[in-house]
This record gives structure tokens, sequence and C-alpha cells, in this order.
């Protein structure tokens, strides 16, 4: 027998197993071990052999590597007798004795002692005496040196031992024991295992949490980490594993040590206990909330639970001690990044993890964004990913709370990192404040593409549960389960048979957040959450699952290419008549949402924020928005500002335009009008041709006074879209489309806003084409009768109207403006266009509707042949104005208020000869040639006529019209009124104005010139000149009948001259016949008889 076999022979019978206490012995003077121990341990620790045991476990870089074969089976004989002698019984009564009293079920049965060990360990963490504590701790260092040392281990896992190779199980082995390299090895195989070796590997694993020493493998390839990164975190209650675990993604972590701690994660998501930290922190809170209800018969408790359990207490307002949320927080951190840890996910997932993200596990939550990025429904023909990994993953992002703290995945918090020191560092973390300050700003300038990507894939399912938006769901639970049926509880046990309404329930909020009725309106708070959602959840279709589900295949259709981020909404509308019906209705029913919303607008609300704080701010601090701030928007659209911003310009065209597919689309006038449509349009849809039936109607009404059929409400908001329309040609689809021609022929360079293009039209149309013509002379008509909808006029008389005419209706605002046009003050672009709007009236009598109602009796009276001659003409080219005019020359009895508009506008014309479209027409190649340079072209015209300087015959015609008008009214001639108006007041203060007979008495005065009734020199020259004037215009113009004869002598300055000359013949015609006799042969009386 050599000595290796005396020395095993020894051994055993030395330290044979058996149930009796063995013999007192010294490890160091074994001669199995002396030199061993006496090699590798300190002096003055041979006498302890629990001294001796943990230098041998803990000293070396292998357990154990340089025992001799007979040192190693003597140990491990040592540590197994240890745990079933008697005297281990004897002493842990003793140092353990309350400890065992509040535990009975640690009592040693019989035959049973190894079970006392386990018990006590198992409840170790409950054990308050100190003595007890240090006593456990020392047979724990014992224990998880060897699996076989642990109490019903070897029975309950030798099957799956000799399944996974993972050891070979022979208690009567000499070979050195495994170095928990056995329990290592079926910890990889935790979801395969057998549930009785799965519960023992869990209790293991949860008694080694509460000292990293206790887990040898990880000891081992964990050491020199341990001293790269926690050097100075004292072992004990789990802190060395903590500071590793925050360690783990750091490049300088060995890959050894990373893989045994993802290892240990893998055990902690079966069993929170595993990790003492939180199993520490939370234990009260645990206690309190019963997160381990329902679940006694099992000893595990998967780490998915608490963290659901304890998650839905702080989403009800309960205290959860800061440690424990600290201790949460990591663990949904560690969740994040590594999808292999959810057990359910990973099987879930494996196949969609190879085709869409690669074979290549990332670690660090990257490959759990791969699988974020591809459950949305994708546009192309990529796929997604299957239905039971979206919902395993919807679970995890659930069991993290995700929206609650942006740290808690690690992928956004690395792209988003600098945006959130840029623009969100004031935000305190938690409750979702960060992720909310991130979607406030996401298209400022700090946002990074890389974190839009990311906030994108995690707001894809925040927004498609409300329960994952914190905020959101502290303020509005109760009116979630009120009106939307939602859930009581955050979480809720699986066992209770309560559908998950997460999905639906935000739509139903934001259908309660403007209800009509105030009993059932949302509270302020929960409102003001719900817009903030709502804004979020536009910036990008994929959020607006009530679009993106129906709009898929419209989206591959028509905003595939060219199409960028963020616009992919505008671009369904912009198509909205090609998409499929389900699309369709999505898109028109969310655009009517925008209407009424504005924020909903994502490009429109972002791109005119400053815009809207500026010019809307009043509107902009009411709780609701019922589409007040769009017209805002609109109304302000040329200011300064705007021109400026040219994003927020086309977000507002492009919504203008959009609302022309459906008069829906137009929130304020749908709610003002849809009544009146309904009863007097309900053939039509589209917003202009609504426009057109009700406008129509209004102007109908109007005109023949009639009462009004259209509300007072829909009659208001009609102006504003009248106004809207006249503001940009493309808003008028009619119109464009019919001067579509003439708009490139006449004005090709000119821009279609701020009716700028309208205008162009309205210079150039005489020479439009008839179609176009037309619609220009109605629009006109639409303006004069109501001026308020006159977009040029008003927008560039905006501040002359405030000045001088604010008290004035603007439906009549253009009387005032006319009336002030040459005050001092008054703006000179205001005056051209108020003096081209006159102009406008001048040409046709119909769109004047001052005169036209004036005169309503007289026209037909005095003018109907020339309504008759000129039927087939769009315009009547001042004709009808001119023919009354004539009656009024010629002394006809026109109405008191025909006859007031009649001088009134002759009075306009003397001023400004492009008033008179006659004279325009029939002079503008002389004005031209002759009078190009005269400030009064009037004046200038006169002259030349008086010196037969006018070659044009219709000229000189128009001329001595316009002599004549002067002649019947001395204030339509201003230069002479101007002269006399002294000599007037004087001398004919008492003589009434209009038919010439102010200029008759001083006509009068003129001829009988006396000392004491001297007209003024300047008043007499100019006088005697308009005599001249006035007898060469009657030989221009003629009498054209006898009664025009009479009239003329009877106006005449020279009419005295012709009384006497007609009397003198009269006289000698007389005295002739009595001197003369008879000229003509007597009748004989029988044939006056006959």
């Amino acid at each position: 027998m050599n000595k290796d076999s005396k020395i095993a022979f020894v051994s055993k019978s030395r330290y044979k197993i058996t149930t009796s206490s063995p013999p007192r012995i010294k490890l160091s003077e074994t001669p199995e071990c002396a030199d061993d121990i006496r090699h590798l341990c300190p002096t003055s620790i041979l006498n302890n052999n629990f001294a001796v045991l943990d230098c041998l476990q803990n000293d070396k870089q292998r357990e154990d590597a340089d025992l001799s074969p007979q040192c190693h089976h003597l140990i491990w004989t040592f540590k197994r007798n240890l745990t079933i002698d008697n005297r281990f019984v004897t002493t842990a009564k003793h140092m353990c004795k309350k400890f065992l009293e509040t535990q009975k079920e640690c009592v040693p049965l019989e035959n049973e002692r190894g079970q006392m060990l386990s018990c006590l360990m198992d409840f170790a963490e409950n054990a308050t005496e100190p003595e007890c504590r240090s006593f456990l701790k020392k047979m724990e260092a014992i224990i998880f040196s060897d699996y076989r040392l642990i109490y019903k281990f070897t029975e309950e896992c030798k099957s799956d031992i000799d399944q996974f190779q993972c050891g070979r199980l022979d208690m009567d082995s000499e070979d050195p024991h495994s170095q928990g390299e056995t329990i290592e090895c079926l910890s990889k195989q935790t979801e395969k295992l057998t549930p009785q070796c799965r519960h023992e590997i869990l209790r293991i694993a949860e008694l080694q949490g509460d000292d990293f020493h206790l887990d040898r493998p990880l000891f081992f390839a964990c050491r020199e980490d341990r001293e790269r990164f926690c050097e100075k975190v004292d072992a004990g209650e789990g802190r060395v594993y903590r500071c590793l675990m925050r360690h783990k993604m750091e490049r300088d972590m060995s890959q050894e040590c990373r893989e045994k701690l993802f290892q240990r994660e893998r055990l902690v998501v079966h069993d929170y206990k595993i990790n003492r930290g939180l199993a520490k922190a939370c234990r009260e809170n645990i206690k309190i909330y019963h997160c381990r209800d329902q679940t006694s018969d099992r000893r595990e408790i998967r780490l998915a639970q608490i963290l659901l359990c304890l998650e839905n207490a702080l989403h009800k307002g309960y205290p959860v001690a800061g440690e424990c949320q600290a201790e949460m927080l990591e663990h949904r951190q560690t969740l994040m990044e590594n999808y292999q840890l959810t057990p359910e996910l990973a099987a879930a997932c494996e196949k969609d993890v190879q085709h869409f993200c690669g074979r290549r596990l990332e670690l660090g939550g990257k490959t759990l964004h791969c699988l974020m990025d591809h459950a949305k429904p994708s546009r192309l023909d990529g796929g997604r990913i299957s239905d039971s990994c979206r919902r395993e993953l919807e679970s995890l992002l659930k069991q993290s709370d995700v929206g609650e703290d942006w740290r808690v995945d690690p992928v956004l918090q690395e792209a988003c990192q600098p945006v959130v020191d840029a623009v969100c560092s004031r935000e305190k973390p938690g409750e979702g404040r960060v992720m909310s300050c991130l979607m406030k700003h996401f298209d400022s300038t700090h946002m990074t593409e890389d974190c839009k990507e990311k906030l994108l894939q995690i707001q894809y399912f925040v927004a498609r549960d409300f329960k994952l938006d914190p905020a959101l769901y502290k303020r509005c639970r109760k009116e979630a389960e009120t009106y939307c049926h939602a859930k009581k509880e955050w979480y809720d046990k699986p066992s209770r048979m309560d559908p998950e309404r997460g999905p639906i329930v935000l739509p139903c909020l934001y259908r309660y957040a403007y209800h009509p009725d105030k009993n059932v309106q949302l509270s302020r708070e929960c409102l003001y959450e719900v817009r903030r959602v709502m804004r979020q959840r536009a910036v990008s279709v994929d959020l607006l699952a009530e679009i993106e589900e129906p709009c898929l295949l419209d989206l591959t259709k028509f905003c595939n290419e060219n199409v960028e981020k963020g616009e992919e909404m505008l671009c369904l509308q912009k198509n909205l008549k090609d998409l499929s019906s389900e699309c369709q209705k999505a898109v028109s029913n969310f655009t009517e949402e925008e209407s009424e919303h504005l924020e909903l607008n994502y490009p429109l609300f972002f791109s005119c924020s400053t815009i809207l704080h500026k010019h809307c701010n009043e509107l902009l601090a009411k709780d609701v928005d019922q589409g007040d701030l769009i017209q805002c928007l609109i109304l302000h659209k040329n200011e300064p500002e705007m021109k400026m911003n040219p994003k927020c310009r086309i977000s507002v065209e492009h919504f203008q335009l959009i609302s022309l597919k459906n008069y829906k689309f137009s929130y304020k006038f749908k709610e003002a009008c849809k009544k009146d449509v309904l009863h007097l349009c309900k053939n039509v849809k589209t917003k202009p041709e609504v426009i057109s039936c009700l406008s129509g109607i209004v102007t109908n009404d109007t005109v023949f006074e009639k009462a009004h059929r259209v509300s007072r409400e829909c009659r208001q908001q009609l102006k504003f879209e009248l106004f809207e329309r006249e503001e940009n040609i493309k808003l008028d689809p009619v119109l464009n489309s019919a001067c579509a021609e003439d708009q490139k022929k006449f004005c090709f360079n000119v821009r279609h806003e701020e009716a700028q293009m309208l205008e162009c039209l309205k210079n150039h149309q005489k020479d439009l084409s008839s179609t176009c013509h037309k619609i220009i002379f109605n629009r006109e008509k639409d303006e004069m009768i109501d001026n308020s909808i006159d977009y040029a006029l008003i927008s560039t008389c905006k501040p002359m109207i405030k000045k001088f005419c604010s008290d004035t209706e603007m439906t009549q605002i253009l009387e005032c403006l006319k009336e002030k046009r040459d005050d001092n003050g008054m703006d000179r672009t205001c005056r051209k266009i108020i003096l081209k709007r006159m102009v406008e009236q001048h040409s046709d009598y119909r769109l004047n509707p001052r005169l036209k109602q004036a005169c309503i009796r007289d026209i037909p009276k005095f003018c109907s042949s020339v309504i008759t001659a000129n039927k087939d003409a769009t315009e009547f080219e001042g004709k009808v104005t001119g023919c009354l005019k004539q009656q009024y020359r010629k002394n006809k009895r026109l109405s008191r208020l025909c006859e007031n508009e009649i001088v009134r506008l002759m009075r306009d014309v003397a001023q400004d000869y492009n008033l008179d479209p006659q004279l325009v027409h029939a002079c503008s190649t002389e004005v031209q040639q002759k009078c190009a340079d005269e400030p009064n072209i009037e004046e200038c015209l006169k002259i030349k006529f008086q010196k037969k300087e006018l070659e044009n015959n219709d000229c000189r015609k128009e001329v001595a019209r316009l002599i004549f008008e002067g002649k019947a009214d001395i204030q339509s001639d201003p230069l002479l009124y101007r002269i006399c108006v002294t000599d007037i007041k004087h001398f004919c203060s008492d003589i009434p104005a209009g038919h010439g007979r102010q200029l008759s008495c001083l006509l009068t005065i003129l001829e009988g010139d006396t000392p004491s009734a001297s007209l003024s020199e300047e008043c007499r020259t100019m006088l005697s000149k308009r005599v001249e004037m006035f007898e060469y215009a009657a030989q221009v113009a003629p009498a054209e009948n006898f009664e025009e004869l009479i009239r003329q002598v009877a106006n005449s300055p020279s009419r005295n001259y012709f009384i006497v000359v007609i009397l003198g013949c009269l006289t000698g015609i007389f005295i002739g016949g009595l001197f003369c006799g008879r000229v003509t042969k007597r009748v004989p009386i029988s044939m006056k008889n006959k």
C-alpha cells in the first residue's frame, strides 16, 4: 500500500460520514492538509478551523487550486459532516435560540438533521441576534464552496445534472469538489429545469445574494473587476453585486465577469429575492401592498410581479420608500438592457431577432430597440415582428415602466443625453417629465436624428397605452375609470377577469376633453395632460394608431417617396380623394379635429408658436381651442413676422387649401352653418360650393331686403370665409380655374397671396376672357355689398380704418374711407385703393349698392333703354350712371335720394377724371399726349377744349358733358367753386345748390355788376372764362331736341340776350302785321261756312 492509499484509508476511517458526532480535529494538524494549509494560510489562524476554511476559499485565484487531492477530500468531508453534526444542531440552538423560537419549521426532524442548516439559511435575513447572524455567515462560507453540501440539492437536481452534463454526482467520490461549477451550469438552463431543481437553484441564488463571495464562479471571474470598479465597496447585503451591475456595460469590464453577471440577472428575473438589495429595501412595501398575495404556495416570486405591484402603488399615489424606488429603477434598467433576461420575450422573439436584428446579440438594449423599430407595420415589404413577440415586448415595456423615467432605457439615454443637457436639464427624472420635455422639443435645433428615432420607438408604445404615461395616468385615472371604463389598478393580477383597455382609453378621454355637457367634462388637470399627449402624438403618424392602421397601404402608395418624416399626415391630406375609403374616413375625422384644436396640427402649431404667442396669446391661454387659433393665424398671415417665418406661412396655407376639400374641415364654419347647409344647400359638400351657395342666398336676401334665411352665426362666419377666399386666388378654385390662362397672360409675375393676383386681374378686367370677366365682376359685386370681405381694402387700410372709421360698420367701411380720403394723415397706399374701388363703382351702377338702392325706381323709368341696349355686356361701363346724370342735367324729376347720389358722383368725378369711365375711354389718348404731366387732368382737358386743341370728337363731347355737369352743379366744377366760394356765401347763401341755381345767381350779379353788388376779381375773371366755355360747349354738343334747346337757353349765361332778341323779333312781326295787313288772301264767308 503506497503512501497516498494509506492517507486515503486513514481519511475514510477517521472521517467516515455518519450521523454520530465526528471527533474534534484541527485541519492544520491533519497529515492530509498540514503542509498545504501552512503554505497558504498565516500561522495566526491555524488553530481556528473556520478561519482556515475562509483562507482556503477566498485567498486564491482559483478555489483550493494548490491543495492536494487528499486535502480536497478531507476538507469536503469535514464540511459535510459539520452540517449534519449533532454539535452543529446544539450550537445552532444555542446561538440562534430566539430565532428558532420564531421559526418553528426549522426544528430538526428525526433522521433529517440536514434540514436544520437549510432552513436557517432560508430565513437568515430575519435573524436579529448578532451571534446568530455571525454563526450563519460562517456556515454560508462552508456550504457554498460545494454544491453537494446543500440540503436536498443533490437529490432534487440529479436528473437535471445528468441531462445537461453539468457534472457527475457521486456521494462517495474522492474527486476534488466542483467549486460551484455544477450550480453555474444548471443556472444557465433555468427555464429548462424541472420545477423541483429550479426551486433549489433559485433558493441557492437567494442565499448567495447577500455576499458575492458565496457565488464562487462569479467571485473568481470578477475579482479584478471588483478591484477596478468597486474597491471601496464593502461586501455584504448585495453591495458588491450592485456596484458590478452598474459597471457591467463599461468597456473595461471583463467579458467573463459580464457573462457571470448576466447569468445572475437571469436568476433574479425568476426570483426577486436573489437580489438582496431589492428584497431588503422593498420588504415593507411588498408586505404593505400584498405583492406576494396568491403566491404563498411558491417560494420564489418573479421580479416582474414585484415590479408591477410596486409600480401600481406608485402610480396610484401610494408611498414607496426611496431606497426601494432606487432598486426598482436599477432592475427596470437591467430588463431594458438585455431582452434575454425575459425568458418569455426571448422565446417569442427568437425568430424575429434573427430575421430583423441579425444573429449577433447586441447588449445595452440595442436588440430590444431593433424589435421596437419593427413592431410597427412596415410601409415596405420588410414586414413586422410576430404578434406573440409584440405582446411580450409590450409586457416588458410595462414591467420596466419605460414611460416613467427615461433613464430606464440605456439606448434612449445614450442617444438623448446631449439633448437633455441642452433643453431639459432642469427637469427632474420621474413621472415622465424628461420624456415629455424631449417630445416638446422634438423639432428644436438641439434635437438630434438619433434621439428622435429612439424617442419615437418608445413613444410608439406609450401612445397606445395611457398607463405608460405616468402624468396622464396620475391626473386622469378617475375620469378614465368613470367615462372610459378603464381598469381600477395600474396593474391587475392575471387571475382577475378584467380585460385590458389601455389602447382605447386615450381616444375616449379625448372625446370627453371638449364635451359640450359641462357635467361630464374632464378636470382642468386632466384636460391639460390630455392636450399635452395629443400634441405629442401629432408629431408622427406612427403615434396615431387610428390613422396608421387603416392608412398603411395608402402611406406606402402615396407617401413613401419624397416625403419627410413628420409630414405623412400632410401627404395623406393632399391625396384625400384618392385614399381608400377607411383611410379617407380616418384622415377626414382627424382633419376635422385639427381644425378645432390647432395643437393636433403639429407642423403648424410648432412652426407658428412665436406668431401665436405674439398675436393670439389671449386665445392661447384658454383651456379650450375651438377653431379660434387657426382663424387668428389666418387673419395675421401677412403680418411681417409671418412673412419672415415661411414654414408657418406655408403650413397655414396648406391648411386653408386642405379645408377646401370639405367644409367640415373648418370647425367654426361647420359649427355655425351646419344647420343652414342641411336646410339650404343639401347637395353640396366641398367648401367652395357651400360658400357659394350660402353667400348667394345672403346676397339675394340683402339686396331685396328680405328676411335672412341664413342664421346670424352662419352669416358672420361666412364673412370670414369670404374674406379668406379673397386673400389667395388658390382658395377660390372656381375663379382660379376660370382665370388660369388670364393669370399666365397678364399676371405671370404676380404673387397669389395678399389678394395681389385678384387685384391684377381687376386691373386687366376689360381684356379678360368672358368667363373670367364675369366671375371677377360677381366678386366685385359681393365686395361692394359687404366691404368687410374685401381683403385688399381691409388689409391695406387697416390703420386708416382704426384712425378715421373706428365707429363705422365694416360692411360699409368704404363709404367712410371715401369721405376721409383727402384728410390729412390719410395713407397714400390706402387712398390709392379707395380710388380704385370708386372707379369700380362708377363703372357700373350694380357695383354701387348705395346708388342702386337710391335710384331703384329712377333707373327703370329713365334708363331702361340703356339697360336693354347693353343686356349682353358684362358691364355697363358707366352708361347707366351717365344716363342718370343726363336726366339730372335735363332737370328731370329724379327722386330726391337718387338726385343726391348723382350729384355726389358728379362731384367725385370732378376731382378725379378716372372716376368717369366714359371720359377715360374717350380721352385716354388726349390725356397721354396733352395732359400727362398736369396735376389736374379735368381742368387741363377743359382748357384744351376751350382752346379747341382736342382733336378727338368723342373726347370733345365728353368734356362738353363734363362742363355741363359743372354748370348744373357748381361744386362739380372744383376750380370755379373754390375761387367763388366766398361770393356764393355772400351773395347766394339763400339759393339751394343744384340745377345751376347758384351759378345763375353769380351770373346775374356778373351781368348787373354794381358797386353795391360786385364779385371778387378772381371770381369775376374765372366766371367770364366759364361763360365762354359754356357757349363753346353748346356748339360742340348742340341741343338734340326743342326741349333741350329751351333748357340750354334758360340755363345760358346770355339768356337775357336771347330773350331780348326773341322778344324783339316777335315785336317786329307784330308791328309789321299792323301796317302791312294780311299776307294771306281773304276767304269768303260761304267757304268758311262750308
